[in-house]
């Protein structure tokens, strides 16, 4: 469990019973994100050494490459493949490679892409959870945003987010704005 995802569980054990500590994948990829950004840019604040700021703007940079561009990717992929089933296309390994195939193309066209990574959607556990993976694009869109007003001290967002945090598994809507 990484930082983000202790501080949530942490508000939310605290403040709710057992039965409603348990939050949602979405709940959790954004409060587990805007964690790890603030950590992230108090640490930048504070950090005179420019090899290790180096490093945690290229983890930044590589958190959201991975979790906005790829999930986004994946969540594309995941559409296409279930809109072949619905239609009732014939669908086999082959043709599911190939929309792979040509999603990491399009995601990543300056990027030369090795032959065997159009095979990775094998190996992608979050496909057999139907309709998962768009959580980690939305939820990190959302963190950017909620962490950029914490750290702007916009008014009264630091108090909202802990609330947030301590809602655990009672919250079913959460407003912002």
């Amino acid at each position: 469990m990484n930082f983000g995802h202790t501080m949530h569980s942490y508000y939310a054990n605290k403040s709710q019973s057992v039965n409603n500590s348990n939050y949602t994948i979405m709940v959790a990829e954004v409060a587990s994100t805007v964690n790890e950004i603030i950590l992230a840019e108090n640490i930048l604040k504070k950090e005179k050494n420019i090899e290790k700021r180096k490093k945690i703007i290229a983890e930044l940079i590589g958190t959201i490459t991975s979790t906005l561009v790829r999930q986004s990717m994946f969540a594309e992929f995941e559409r296409k493949i279930h809109d072949r089933i619905f239609k009732e296309i014939p669908t086999v390994y082959t043709d599911v490679t190939k929309e792979y195939e040509e999603l990491l193309k399009k995601y990543f066209a300056n990027i030369t892409i090795d032959e065997k990574h159009k095979y990775e959607w094998l190996r992608i556990p979050h496909f057999y959870s139907p309709y998962y993976v768009y959580k980690y694009a939305t939820g990190i869109s959302s963190a950017i945003y909620i962490a950029r007003n914490i750290l702007n001290k916009k008014e009264g967002y630091l108090e909202k987010y802990i609330k947030m945090l301590k809602t655990g598994g009672r919250l079913r809507k959460f407003r912002y704005t």
